[in-house]
């Protein structure tokens, strides 16, 4: 039998460094002129970044 922590995607997501994405960050990704899908693929980037890189992320997007 396979311990669970044994699995390489088991380890590979433990090991992934995960912030919160704030409510602020939040909105600003729904205001986004993007398909749900694009949005849902920025906050997944967002996720793995400080704050305050999120902010920055997207006010270059928004810049575009």
């Amino acid at each position: 039998m396979v311990k669970i922590e044994e699995i390489k995607e088991i380890k590979k997501y433990f090991k992934r460094i995960y912030t919160i994405v704030s409510k602020d960050v939040l909105e600003m990704i729904e205001n986004l002129n993007l398909s749900k899908k694009k949005k849902k693929a920025i906050l997944r980037e967002l996720a793995f970044l400080p704050e305050e890189e999120q902010l920055k992320y997207l006010d270059e997007f928004k810049s575009l």
